[in-house]
């Protein structure tokens, strides 16, 4: 396992979120956090590890991969119409704009 980046979001390896609460933990130990709903922190090595000789255990930190982002392409006609760049000609005197648009299903930006 490479060292944990401790800035994006993390969970046990058997997908169980954590919550970090410190990067200043005493001796071996210096990542402190919550695992789930418990009420007592856990401790983990700098590398993400419950165990200081490295052996794998189910609460050894992971960083959760980013969601896959999808990509549409539209493009606005001058009779006021929008289509998938798929649905129609890509180009053209009618042609107002073309917009890309790079998201994540079902979340949105404030």
């Amino acid at each position: 396992m490479s060292r944990i980046d401790t800035s994006l979001p993390l969970t046990t390896t058997t997908g169980v979120k954590v919550e970090l609460i410190s990067t200043s933990g005493r001796s071996d130990f210096p990542l402190i956090g919550y695992i789930d709903n418990d009420i007592t922190p856990s401790i983990w090595t700098r590398r993400g590890f419950v165990n200081v000789d490295e052996k794998p255990h189910a609460n050894d930190l992971s960083n959760v991969p980013p969601e896959p982002k999808k990509t549409i392409r539209y493009i606005a006609w001058m009779d006021g119409n929008l289509f998938s760049v798929d649905e129609k000609r890509q180009s053209g005197s009618d042609v107002l704009s073309i917009v890309k648009a790079r998201f994540v299903q079902g979340k949105f930006d404030d």
